[in-house]
């Protein structure tokens, strides 16, 4: 039987949109496949560990939840980069998805949330 590591980072903050179905999606279509799956919530002030994961979740939150999740991302972005360095899956919902990418823009922060994650989301694929 495979097994899985997932990593939820941020669900208190990052709940809009059906995020905990979205994992739960992922959890029921790998027992149908003999895959079992364990899911670690990642909240704020949490260390990740890149060595403990196969898949991180991200969600969207509103604007401000996202911020502090922005800048959640930006203290530990080292991890989140060797995470994908060493091939750990990243998928990013919505909002989630923005702060993968270069920067997030809130309605009101012009762009003061700058994650630059490029690396893990590119902006333009080729």
């Amino acid at each position: 039987m495979y097994k899985l590591s997932l990593a939820h980072l941020y669900p208190k903050l990052l709940n809009l949109h059906g995020s905990t179905g979205n994992v739960t999606t992922i959890l029921k279509r790998c027992e149908w496949r003999n895959i079992t799956v364990d899911i670690t919530d990642i909240n704020e002030g949490e260390k990740f560990n890149p060595q403990l994961f196969d898949i991180c979740f991200i969600a969207s939150g509103q604007d401000l939840q996202q911020e502090i999740a922005a800048k959640e991302l930006n203290q530990q972005k080292q991890a989140f980069l060797d995470a994908a360095e060493s091939n750990t899956v990243f998928l990013g919902i919505c909002g989630g998805y923005q702060l993968l990418g270069e920067y997030y823009q809130s309605h009101s922060s012009n762009r003061s949330c700058r994650v630059r994650m490029r690396s893990l989301c590119p902006d333009k694929v080729p």
